[in-house]
């Protein structure tokens, strides 16, 4: 069992976000108290310590969650072209002098 079967995808998109959101604001408040000289409260310390660990287990669970397939968008690409920069030059050769 992954966490599809538990949690749909619209419920873990919105949960997703506010756990990003909860991480800007965690470091505002740590960046805040810093900026006026004082010492991080000991609950902080704490945030600070376990969110990573729990960010990581949120983002690779997001990670393998995610949909692979291409969508609409990623079909409209030119198949024509590698990335390599032989695909910017001029199609006119008198356009390479």
């Amino acid at each position: 069992m992954n966490i599809s079967s538990y949690i749909p995808a619209s419920w873990r998109k919105p949960i997703y976000g506010a756990f990003a959101v909860a991480g800007v604001v965690i470091g505002a408040i740590q960046v805040g108290i810093a900026a006026i000289g004082a010492a991080n409260p000991e609950w902080l310390l704490v945030v600070l310590a376990v969110f990573p660990f729990v960010a990581g287990a949120i983002g690779f669970t997001a990670s393998a969650n995610t949909n692979n397939e291409p969508g609409p968008a990623d079909l409209d690409w030119d198949r024509r072209t590698d990335g390599t920069m032989a695909d910017y030059a001029a199609d006119e050769p008198e356009l390479e002098d």
